[in-house]
């Protein structure tokens, strides 16, 4: 095919040439080989700034766009690219609401390592991430906030693509990634976006340099299409928090509503949360929104925020009291290390690995409850079988899951820690 010996060749592809691959695709008059060669050929010779704003506005038009120019205010929304213990969304997005902002929230299940929104959320007993858009613009209107699942009526190219993506190895591909998350979250409608992008060993972007890369491909989309971005690039060669796991980390996400949780968690809810009211038009600066956060964390407006949420999404908001109502393993066991020194995380997707591990039954299948609590953090200093992780489970392989766990983390002589916050780009 022309077009595919053209970009094998380097040559710039119009918006014309990139549509009739995706609409191609889709209607099945380009078969998996085709679409496979034209992926492998743009994973190896990328694409130019038009080009991949042309995939993604091409991907976009395949399916249905949330039209929110009914509902009063600036509309923003959070995206994170995904790691080990990021429960961030479920404080966020309760927090800024509590502000007045709106804050529609499309998201999506665990891949791979990392866990997701959705999976959390529905730890909660009786909550619903399955909304018609009448469903979900109402609670916007009348809560503020709303975090449901990604329907499949938006952008059915971009789902079909990201599963032959996954078959030909090119899911690492910056413009593909970018082009796929941007498409997404321009159908849901919002005025503005906050890109979370987590950075080590367990992300998905193990490097520096290729998250700049993707955040900065990002931002162009956004700035093409009209809408507001910063991106903020995050540590994830440490679990985020304490918690890893579904219902132990609704109960961290809590907690921290509640002005506790765990201080990195806080930090970054507070700064996160500050850029998406800057981009709001809520706050000037990010002391000054910080402040305002601060305030709704410690006077317990964001709690009361979630708790609508919860109720207004047919939750059991008892949760937010009573943790005891999430679904819970009902063994525990406790990880350590035989020697004394200082915590180091040498690579923190093999803890991801090890609660899902956990987390699944002999038949594949998802097993409520399970999770990892850390009883330390990095740079922590530890005594010769002094207790490292709490694993809470109700069967599952926990051989592996301890020899994953080994392999995740190590202990070293002298403490090590890296910055929770790399960059913010705009």
């Amino acid at each position: 095919m022309d077009i595919i010996s053209k970009k094998n060749d380097g040559q710039t592809l119009s918006f014309e040439e990139i549509n009739f691959m995706v609409e191609g695709y889709l209607g099945e008059d380009i078969d998996d080989n085709e679409m496979s060669a034209f992926l492998r050929a743009v994973y190896l010779n990328d694409l130019e700034s038009d080009e991949t704003i042309a995939l993604t506005r091409s991907m976009l038009e395949t399916g249905k766009v949330l039209d929110l120019s009914d509902i009063e205010g600036f509309k923003i929304d959070k995206h994170s690219t995904g790691g080990v213990g990021d429960k961030l969304s479920l404080i966020v997005v309760p927090l800024l609401a509590a502000t007045g902002v709106k804050v529609p929230k499309l998201s999506g299940h665990a891949l791979g390592h990392t866990g997701g929104t959705i999976d959390k959320l529905q730890a909660i007993p009786g909550f619903t991430t399955v909304l018609t858009i009448e469903q979900f613009k109402y609670q916007l209107k009348a809560v503020g906030a709303v975090i449901a699942g990604q329907s499949r009526d938006f952008t059915p190219a971009d789902g079909k693509i990201y599963a032959l993506r996954d078959r030909t190895d090119t899911v690492s591909s910056i413009p593909l990634i970018a082009s796929s998350i941007m498409s997404k979250k321009l159908a849901a409608g919002s005025d503005g976006i906050v890109l979370d992008i987590k950075v080590g060993s367990g992300a998905f972007m193990k490097d520096l340099s290729d998250a700049v890369k993707l955040a900065e491909t990002m931002i162009e989309i956004a700035k093409a299409t009209g809408i507001g971005a910063t991106a903020i690039l995050t540590n994830m060669d440490e679990p985020l928090g304490k918690a890893i796991g579904d219902s132990n980390e609704v109960a961290e996400a809590i907690e921290t509503l509640k002005g506790k949780g765990p201080v990195d968690v806080r930090e970054l809810t507070l700064v996160v949360g500050s850029l998406m009211l800057i981009l709001a038009g809520g706050a000037r600066s990010i002391d000054e929104a910080k402040g305002i956060l601060s305030k709704k964390l410690d006077d317990g407006g964001g709690l009361r925020k979630f708790r609508e949420i919860i109720i207004a999404q047919g939750g059991d908001d008892r949760v937010v009291e009573d943790n005891s109502l999430l679904p819970m393993g009902i063994d525990k066991k406790i990880f350590h290390k035989g020697q004394a020194g200082y915590l180091r995380f040498k690579d923190v997707e093999y803890l991801g690995h090890a609660y899902r591990v956990l987390s699944m039954d002999e038949h594949g299948e998802y097993r409520p409850g399970a999770g990892l609590n850390l009883l330390k953090k990095a740079g922590d200093e530890v005594g010769a079988g002094e207790d490292l992780i709490e694993i809470v489970h109700s069967g599952g392989d926990i051989d592996l899951a301890f020899s994953y766990i080994d392999k995740g983390i190590e202990i070293v002589d002298s403490p090590m820690k890296e910055p929770l916050i790399y960059d913010i780009i705009r």
